[in-house]
């Protein structure tokens, strides 16, 4: 417990005090304090809240003490990964919100030049941006059927950033196939958060294209060991291979069909030794029918959701799906079909679920009357009287402790008004989010090591900070309720 220890030490020394009078002041165990001190021993957070309190120290003091400690408890890689999901939860909103400028249909992209040689190299990295930017635009301009095949990991910020506006500001959606690299064991690797700032950065890609296919294998982590390899990335487009090195300094352009085909053939080799990272999501009826699935298949798991509103699903009955589904909605009788067998399916197996929602988020669902569950573009949203009876019925059952329902502490941690995750036990994981105007846009994922951190993370937020307590959140909801 050296960098605990450290601290401790260090505020007992600025407070001009020592162990015997610290104790003989506060009723603290000498024994426990200075087996502390030693690294012996972790006392709990009582002894240390009046610890810190004994010694007067400043709120930062306090919170770099709490920090320290969370971490000599649970471990710095546990420690590292729960913190960074909630900056991830904090970067969804922004996805949510992600910009479109498009291109415009008329805008001539015109690089023929590249084709008057074999092989061009450019080692300028302000003009490589520009160079990767143009071949991309050819590709989504002026290719009948546009493909982009990504052999870049996701610590290569800058070429990623770069290939996400270029699509973002694009009006055509390319297939794209995208090879990324994972830790097996991140929490042993030199960044426990490895594979989830890798998520990171595949998550706008694949939320704003469903023709993007990611996939993962794992290998070394290292990358200072690539920074010795000329150019061991690479892009390829239907006229050309990009060959790249790490941060942009040096990019080679291969135009002959001879070396475009042998990439290609590397590319489809890695990839059958790979494993798909993000399946897709952008309809309500495919959302529907892999949260049934996972439903059923996962039953006996404990299972999680975060979203904005409270969880009302389970209050849904045949008549209320039959009711809210909007009459010419595409696939209407199979949304209520599947609808119905996952309710029921809810009913029947009674998956332990563990739901957490935001107090601004609730307020906004009894303004609106819409459910996350049932987007703008499928169903009506609810009335007033159908608020308030699903509200009578979640109530209820947090009164009963029948279902765990909890909101979260809103400044302690960002729920975006769009976004939904589901997490399915130990084996998958679900995020979706609503766009404005109704539709949907999300993935779906079963990499191990991803799943194995949101479980921690969702686990450990009932005994956390992050949560309000059991009262705290009846007490939103009879707000909630006597609003309406």
């Amino acid at each position: 417990m050296t960098r605990l220890y450290d601290y401790l030490k260090t505020l007992i020394d600025e407070s001009g005090t020592n162990i015997y009078q610290i104790c003989k002041q506060s009723g603290l165990e000498r024994t426990t304090l200075q087996r502390t001190l030693k690294g012996e021993r972790l006392p709990n957070t009582e002894y240390i809240e009046k610890l810190c309190t004994c010694l007067n120290v400043f709120p930062a003091q306090r919170q770099e003490v709490k920090r320290l400690y969370s971490i000599e408890k649970i471990g710095h890689s546990t420690y590292a990964n729960r913190e960074y999901i909630k900056e991830m939860l904090m970067q969804f909103s922004e996805l949510a919100t992600q910009p479109r400028n498009p291109l415009g249909s008329n805008k001539q992209i015109s690089i023929d030049y590249l084709q008057e040689k074999p092989l061009f190299i450019f080692n300028n990295k302000l003009g490589n941006s520009a160079v990767l930017h143009e071949i991309i635009e050819d590709e989504l301009i002026n290719s009948a059927s546009p493909e982009l095949m990504l052999n870049i990991p996701a610590s290569e910020n800058s070429i990623l950033d770069l290939v996400n506006r270029v699509l973002v500001s694009s009006p055509n959606k390319p297939h794209i196939q995208h090879l990324i690299r994972f830790s097996k064991n991140p929490k042993k690797s030199h960044d426990p958060n490895y594979n989830l700032i890798a998520l990171t950065k595949v998550l706008p890609l694949a939320f704003g294209n469903s023709n993007y296919e990611s996939y993962f294998y794992y290998g070394h982590t290292d990358f200072s060991i690539e920074q010795e390899v000329l150019l061991p990335y690479y892009i390829i487009t239907s006229r050309y291979l990009l060959l790249l090195s790490p941060t942009l300094d040096n990019i080679i352009v291969h135009t002959t069909e001879e070396m475009i085909k042998l990439y290609s053939d590397n590319f489809e080799f890695l990839k059958r030794k790979a494993a798909p990272l993000t399946l897709p999501i952008f309809h309500a009826q495919q959302t529907l029918k892999l949260h049934t699935d996972s439903v059923l298949a996962d039953a006996n798991e404990e299972m999680f959701t975060l979203e904005a509103h409270p969880c009302l699903g389970a209050y849904f009955d045949a008549d209320l799906i039959e009711k809210k589904v909007l009459p010419n909605v595409e696939g209407r009788d199979y949304i209520i079909k599947i609808a119905n067998v996952m309710y029921r399916a809810v009913e029947r197996k009674k998956p332990v679920f563990q739901h957490f929602f935001s107090r601004s988020g609730l307020l906004e669902f009894i303004m609106s009357g819409h459910i996350k569950d049932m987007p703008k573009d499928t169903a009506y949203d609810f009335s007033k009287v159908e608020l308030i009876h699903l509200l009578e019925l979640l109530v209820r059952d947090i009164e009963s402790d029948t279902f765990y329902c909890r909101a979260v502490d809103d400044s302690a941690i960002t729920v975006c008004d769009q976004m939904v995750i589901y997490l399915y036990g130990h084996s998958k994981l679900m995020l979706y989010f609503t766009k404005e105007d109704g539709s949907i846009a999300g993935c779906f994922l079963s990499e191990p090591t991803i799943i194995q951190s949101f479980y921690d993370f969702f686990s450990s937020m009932e005994e956390s900070a992050l949560v309000l307590s059991k009262e705290e959140t009846l007490s939103l909801l009879y707000d909630a309720s006597e609003t309406l």
